[in-house]
């Protein structure tokens, strides 16, 4: 009797969790925790390799590119497609990105698991990523140059934030975004 209740459990919360992938606009107030709280359960049914792929994506944000992520990730989880396969639920192939971006079916599904990161190794993680992207992108780091400002600010890496939230100033800036230019500049200068 106790493994079918836990299987009609387990049927329940991957509904749960569909329900609030798709209706993600549509969430209440009083359902962020019980979303949250659910997608916790899921996670924490995982094996290990692919909970800490999970949490080398949600580092990236609700959108992650799989090559960063091979790149960052412990190199014991080099079947990626299996261990994504494996969080079920949890995360999609980015349909309208033919280059093998995957993403969080719910932004509180991200945030739930980026939680379960104790802050230095976020901060870790944060500059990994950083590196990771420079690194894939080459010449058009400029181009992403607004995450990886935050990437290296969250990683407490002043200098390298400083130089992202100048380029990323200056696209803004080339767009005639005058506001966020600005911002842009000032948070640049707190680093300074």
């Amino acid at each position: 009797d106790q493994p079918r209740s836990r299987g009609l459990g387990d049927v329940y919360k991957r509904q749960i969790l569909h329900h609030a992938a798709n209706r993600a606009g549509e969430v209440e107030a009083g359902r962020i925790g019980a979303i949250q709280n659910i997608a916790l359960a899921r996670f924490d049914q995982l094996e290990p390799a692919t909970k800490g792929l999970l949490r080398a994506a949600s580092v990236q944000g609700r959108s992650f590119r799989r090559d960063v992520l091979g790149m960052v990730a412990d190199p014991s989880d080099a079947d990626l497609d299996r261990l994504l396969e494996a969080a079920e639920g949890l995360v999609e192939p980015d349909p309208t990105d033919p280059r093998g971006t995957c993403r969080f079916r719910h932004i509180l599904f991200r945030d739930s698991i980026y939680t379960t990161l104790p802050s230095s190794t976020r901060k870790t993680m944060h500059l990994s990523v950083a590196q990771a992207l420079e690194s894939v992108t080459g010449d058009r780091a400029t181009g992403i140059a607004d995450v990886l400002a935050d990437h290296f600010e969250k990683a407490d890496e002043p200098k390298r934030a400083v130089k992202y939230l100048r380029e990323a100033a200056r696209k803004a800036y080339g767009f005639y975004a005058l506001e966020s230019c600005l911002a842009l500049m000032d948070l640049s200068l707190i680093h300074i």
